[in-house]
């Protein structure tokens, strides 16, 4: 989202038409896809966070997602199926 807007040219926080809330509802599509919302508590919030704003921008009331009774993180082999290490790159 930098640059201007591909519908009205306006620089993306000045833009007037729905091309950041079309963005931003996108992101948040893929955000509460399984495993990432509720991959653990840092990812569920960021979720709540992005359902705040996108609600602010769209004058909505916003509809949060409750916590989940199991973390993905900590249930990988149940998540997955089988045993799965994730590495931390550098």
């Amino acid at each position: 989202m930098s640059g201007e807007c591909d519908k009205c040219g306006e620089h993306p926080l000045e833009c007037k038409c729905k091309y950041i809330v079309e963005e931003l509802e996108e992101l948040l599509h893929i955000q509460m896809m399984n495993g990432n919302w509720n991959y653990d508590p840092y990812m569920h919030g960021m979720t709540n966070g992005m359902i705040l704003f996108l609600s602010l921008m769209k004058g909505e009331v916003p509809k949060f997602i409750d916590a989940p009774e199991k973390w993905v993180s900590e249930n990988r082999e149940e998540f997955f199926g089988r045993q799965v290490e994730i590495k931390d790159e550098p």
